[in-house]
């Protein structure tokens, strides 16, 4: 189908607390969220609970952002490996299984 053709990578760098803070909202973290969504994507969830917070607080990031974006340009783009790692100079290239 055409859908296999398709795939949208939504990320975003910035993160937040997960628990509030004294002014009722939550305060600045590490970590981010990415979203990948097409046809072909195979999917992937590490799975968060309540023991995986990071000092009680944040989310431990779990995946480079650089492997995602790899992911979208070896599977999807169908760009060699070592033209994709070149993107990031230096950085080697960890699968995560999106594709």
């Amino acid at each position: 189908t055409l859908m296999n053709d398709v795939c949208v990578l939504v990320m975003s760098e910035f993160g937040r607390a997960a628990d509030e803070n004294g002014p009722l909202g939550t305060a600045d973290a590490k970590g981010g969220v990415a979203f990948c969504v097409g046809g072909a994507v195979q999917g992937i969830w590490p799975g968060v609970g309540p023991i995986d917070l990071e000092n009680g607080s944040f989310l431990p990031p779990v995946n480079d952002y650089r492997d995602v974006i790899m992911e979208v340009l070896i599977g999807h783009l169908g760009i060699s490996v070592a033209d994709a790692e070149a993107t990031f100079d230096g950085f080697t290239h960890t699968p995560l299984g999106l594709f």
